[in-house]
């Protein structure tokens, strides 16, 4: 008898064994069918094979990267300064005093035309300084003109307690405003070269060539000195935005020295040292002393002298003029004791004290008149 259930080229049905039913296809799904004949497209060939999407992957990946370097590089740029060229001359001022406000030296200048011939003192750790003891804030444009090449804008900000109120000059270049000077520029006279504190002067905690000029951003200067002795005024100072004003000539600057507190005693040491060392003397009138004996009966010579450690009105002149040497009066007394024709005689001498103490020398070093 024929098998029709085995016959593959009989067109019925497939008989499946007992127990191998298909599973159910699952809710959704459209149902599969075993050993379906491939699908074809009209006109008989089989369709083209799907485009690949690495290509897009990659080319977003790209763009993206780009995108991120772009982003990289504006944000260095704008970081670093830039070019500084702002579309009108109230943002250039703006932009000037924001990146002094936030330390950045050398977006600041980037804002200015002139570049200052030194920049020892336009570097973020001194702005830094600057800005912490004067904080730059509350930035006022008060009004804004630009006609032609030249724009003038009316300006008012706060240097900490400090109210610097101006109207600020600036130049169209290239496009863009920027300010005629981005800093101060300082000059000494030759009386300031001359003085023998300028000498050891400091900003900032850095050494100041008094001989050539010296840029600084305005705001608050911290002057100082190396010799521990002295401190000194400006009348000068604090210097703000009307002193940018004279970029060519220079804003002239200079000190009045005083003697510290520590200097006063340094001062009175060194006298005390000196009037001890003239007690070693043996001569009845020492040179370059204050005590003196004036008896022919005396042999000179034979002198010695005791100190009493007392100095009464010792007066000592706060002011100091340029070579640092300050004025000593005062009054003191020794014992002496010297060989005479009848033997030794003694007594008290009291002492005039004259003479002055170089304090550009550290310690100061006294002379004392005879």
């Amino acid at each position: 008898m024929t098998n029709w259930s085995n016959d593959p080229g009989y067109g019925g049905a497939q008989w499946q064994q007992p127990g191998q039913w298909q599973q159910p296809t699952p809710y959704g799904a459209p149902p599969q069918f075993g050993n379906q004949p491939p699908h074809w497209t009209a006109g008989g060939y089989p369709p083209p094979p799907k485009r690949s999407r690495a290509p897009w992957v990659i080319g977003g990946v790209v763009a993206a990267v780009l995108v991120l370097v772009v982003g990289i590089v504006t944000v260095v740029a704008v970081s670093s300064g830039g070019s500084g060229k702002a579309s009108s001359p109230g943002d250039a001022v703006k932009g000037y005093l924001e990146a002094l406000a936030r330390g950045d030296a050398e977006a600041a200048l980037a804002y200015a035309v002139d570049t200052p011939a030194d920049k020892t003192y336009l570097t973020d750790e001194v702005l830094a300084k600057q800005i912490e003891h004067s904080p730059i804030k509350d930035i006022r444009i008060l009004s804004d003109d630009g006609v032609g090449s030249l724009g003038s804008v009316h300006v008012a900000v706060n240097f900490g307690d400090k109210v610097s109120d101006v109207t600020v000059h600036l130049d169209r270049v290239d496009g863009g405003w920027k300010l005629k000077t981005g800093a101060i520029k300082l000059t000494f006279s030759s009386l300031v070269t001359e003085e023998a504190g300028s000498k050891t002067l400091t900003f900032f905690g850095k050494p100041v060539d008094v001989a050539k000029p010296t840029y600084v951003f305005p705001g608050w200067l911290d002057v100082g000195n190396t010799n521990p002795n002295i401190e000194q005024e400006s009348r000068q100072f604090p210097l703000l935005l009307d002193q940018m004003s004279g970029y060519s000539s220079g804003t002239s600057v200079s000190f009045q020295y005083s003697l510290n507190d520590t200097g006063r005693t340094a001062v009175q040491n060194a006298l005390k040292s000196a009037l001890e060392q003239c007690a070693k003397s043996t001569s009845l009138k020492p040179a370059n002393c204050p005590q003196g004996v004036r008896d022919s009966g005396l042999v000179d010579g034979t002198a010695k002298w005791t100190w009493s450690r007392n100095i009464d009105d010792l007066s000592i002149a706060d002011y100091l003029p340029a070579d640092l040497k300050v004025r000593l009066n005062g009054t003191t007394s020794y014992q002496v004791s010297a060989q005479g024709g009848n033997g030794t005689r003694s007594g008290d001498v009291k002492a005039y004290i004259s003479g002055e103490a170089d304090v550009s020398q550290d310690p100061p070093v006294v002379t004392l008149r005879s």
